[in-house]
């Protein structure tokens, strides 16, 4: 989940159709929307991992702002127009308040010290406030860059366990297909009904 804001439903969407979830990654502001589901009642996976989450949206606005070049007015904005279509504040995006509310999973929590979208503090911020939260940080990878780091993609897997694979089908040994075969037809011929039966 990245940052669609619009999608709090998708992944009750993908949980209704493959079943309850094992675990689900996230990234910066997706951080939130998956906060603002579990928050309104979907049902946890059974770990999260949060990469570069945006945690505190509701104090970030002048910030963020600022980071993206936009105006006091625009997020002002902003801001109103948010509230207005989901018809709630701000504070639910919060990612800090949620273990208040509900039983949450075990987090892993990823984000790089230099981060300069989405700041260090934000996951400080959950690791403290989540009961089972462990934070892993980076240096020098960024806000995105971490995302294709080979070492922070095995730890994420890592932290999910060891993938499960479908046991194999069970072979008929080579030597005994023939014999199966001979036997299938014999029971066809005796079950049979005789020419003219009714």
């Amino acid at each position: 989940v990245d940052h669609p804001l619009s999608r709090t439903h998708g992944g009750g969407v993908v949980a209704a159709d493959a079943g309850p979830l094992a675990g689900l990654i996230a990234h910066s502001g997706g951080c939130a929307v998956v906060a603002l589901a579990l928050r309104e009642g979907w049902p946890a996976p059974a770990k999260l991992a949060f990469v570069s989450p945006f945690a505190q949206p509701s104090t970030a606005f002048a910030p963020f702002g600022r980071s993206i070049g936009a105006s006091d007015e625009v997020m002002a904005r902003f801001v109103r127009q948010v509230e207005t279509r989901f018809q709630r504040p701000w504070s639910d995006f919060d990612i800090t308040g949620l273990p208040a509310l509900r039983n949450v999973p075990p987090l892993l929590l990823v984000h790089d010290r230099g981060d300069r979208e989405v700041a260090f503090a934000h996951s400080e911020a959950i690791a403290r406030t989540w009961p089972d939260a462990r934070l892993v940080p980076t240096q020098g990878l960024g806000h995105r860059k971490l995302l294709r780091e080979p070492g922070v993609v095995e730890r994420v897997a890592g932290f999910f366990g060891p993938a499960t694979r479908p046991a194999p089908p069970v072979a008929v040994p080579p030597d005994a297909r023939g014999a199966l075969v001979g036997s299938l037809d014999l029971l066809i011929s005796h079950t049979a009904p005789e020419p003219g039966a009714q």
